[in-house]
């Protein structure tokens, strides 16, 4: 039976907002003109993942948009997003000094890495609304004190705890910008020492940063889009499309795939690159995909992805169990243990900060009630 289609993919109108923001200049007019003539008169109305997508327009199309209608909109949408970016560049600054004055060294992740390096210094052309900064696992504690002593205010209790079994944990920093603290790349543990090993030293927000290698940053991207989210996620695509086209030929298709395997993230990645090949014309390699399709995917591993690309539901959080089962396997495959049941619910006690392993069945059991 064919599967169904996962939410997360960009609709049929999403395809042409995203080609007008990544084709050349003649296919990128056409694509959006195509698509305005179905949205909605004013943009603001647009849902807010397509939002988020209109300064690329503006950054791609720029004057080939003069005397279009929406040029002065797209213009004022560029420009906020330049002037958000800008007040988030200066706190990203400001966490980064933190952390590197704790004598740590810091690792950017997604928007403010991704600008600097997938977007080429374009800081109006993708939105941010956080700053995701990683720091090695063994020294979480020590990151997390930094910020704390700095005024940076966590959003959970305990978050030296919740590090434990989550790959992030955000904090509020003195202007109240979200700053993600990671001790984890990806949802699943195993290869934050190769992505720190692959990694490399530069700047991000005027601030000394390392900055993964663009395979690894094409992994988390596709990784973390590969979700459902009450904003779409459909950025994902623009973002794993700047990745492969600022490489150029110099990309590592085998390394994307060596990683992809080891840490058990075939499907999302099968499907996001399918997508963007056939859908985007990015130039992703036929012999990769074929590779990707020939590598097998446990039923653990499909109930797992198809639980976390589901909308809220009480199936949904039936599924999750598939979910919390793989984190804790990849958890216990790092740290040399066989994966328990026993294992498990002690996962999911310090996952929701539970004083003991004996509450989660209650705890879960009232989380599918609100369901």
């Amino acid at each position: 039976m064919r599967e169904a289609r996962p939410v997360w993919l960009p609709s049929r109108r999403q395809l042409l907002l995203l080609r007008a923001c990544l084709g050349e200049r003649d296919a990128a007019l056409d694509a959006w003109r195509e698509w305005r003539r179905d949205a909605p008169p004013d943009l603001a109305a647009l849902e807010r993942g397509s939002r988020r997508l209109l300064p690329l327009v503006y950054s791609n199309l720029g004057k080939a948009l003069a005397g279009d209608p929406d040029s002065q909109v797209l213009r004022d949408a560029y420009r906020r997003s330049w002037t958000a970016n800008q007040l988030i560049r200066r706190d990203a600054q400001e966490a980064i000094g933190v952390l590197r004055d704790a004598g740590l060294e810091v690792l950017a992740l997604k928007g403010m890495a991704l600008i600097g390096s997938a977007y080429g210094g374009d800081i109006g052309a993708r939105p941010m609304a956080d700053i995701d900064l990683a720091v090695r696992p063994t020294r979480a504690k020590e990151a997390v004190r930094a910020l704390v002593g700095a005024g940076f205010r966590p959003a959970l209790a305990d978050p030296e705890r919740q590090l434990r079994t989550r790959h992030s944990t955000a904090f509020l920093g003195p202007r109240e910008v979200e700053v993600d603290l990671h001790s984890g790349m990806l949802w699943l543990a195993g290869l934050e020492e190769e992505m720190w090993r692959g990694s490399t030293e530069g700047e991000v927000a005027g601030a000394p940063a390392r900055i993964l290698a663009p395979p690894d940053q094409l992994l988390q991207v596709c990784a973390h889009g590969a979700a459902w989210n009450p904003v779409h996620p459909v950025r994902w695509a623009a973002d794993a499309f700047k990745t492969i086209e600022r490489a150029g030929g110099g990309f590592d298709w085998a390394r994307l795939i060596a990683l992809t395997a080891e840490c058990r993230l075939v499907l999302p990645l099968r499907r996001s690159l399918s997508c963007l090949a056939s859908e985007l014309a990015a130039p992703v390699p036929a012999e990769t995909l074929a590779e990707l399709a020939a590598i097998p995917v446990s039923r653990s591993e499909r109930l797992a992805h198809g639980a976390i690309a589901r909308p809220p539901s009480p199936r949904r959080s039936l599924a999750m169990i598939w979910w919390f089962w793989e984190g804790h396997r990849a958890r216990a495959r790092l740290e040399r243990r066989r994966p328990t049941p026993v294992g498990l619910l002690r996962d999911l006690q310090g996952f929701w900060g539970l004083e003991r392993p004996s509450r989660v069945p209650d705890h879960a059991m009232r989380r599918l009630l609100r369901r």
